[in-house]
């Protein structure tokens, strides 16, 4: 909100802001009046959809002339594989099974019962074979409500 404050005073046009839209309808209420009275239009996005924002701007920011792209990080830099929390152990045969069929086919589909590790071996493929890759996106599908399944694509 403060980013949005210093703008704000800068800058005497309307312009539009992204914002996490927030599950308690008086902060929701507090936010919305304190953007709007600032000339700033919120463009609201569901809480825990942070992940699709990133993959959003990223996009925009690819589209932009070269001229355009000022002290902009590459993709390259930024960590777009989630970080585990704990240990990877016991999977390493089929960590390497899967790092070898990635080889041979980029789309790959790992099947199993629920939780079997296969989000959790798909991020450690992923973080060995970045460097193989020019980029290596991690999209976390379960967070897609049903209407948004045409987003998959």
């Amino acid at each position: 909100m403060g980013i949005f404050k210093r703008v704000a005073d800068k800058v005497q046009s309307r312009h539009f802001g992204i914002v996490q839209l927030h599950a308690d309808e008086a902060v929701y209420r507090k936010r919305r009046w304190y953007l709007l009275s600032r000339n700033i239009r919120p463009i609201w996005y569901p809480e825990g959809t942070h992940q699709n924002i990133e993959i959003l701007w990223r996009y925009l920011v690819d589209q932009l002339p070269a001229h355009l792209r000022i002290n902009l990080k590459r993709t390259e830099e930024r960590d777009t594989i989630p970080t585990p929390l704990t240990a990877f152990i016991g999977r390493e045969t089929e960590r390497k099974e899967v790092i070898g069929l990635v080889a041979k086919s980029r789309l790959l589909t790992l099947v199993g019962a629920p939780g079997s590790g296969k989000t959790r071996l798909a991020i450690e493929v992923a973080r060995a074979v970045r460097k193989d890759f020019d980029h290596v996106w991690f999209v976390e599908l379960s967070q897609l409500a049903a209407r948004e399944t045409r987003l998959v694509a």
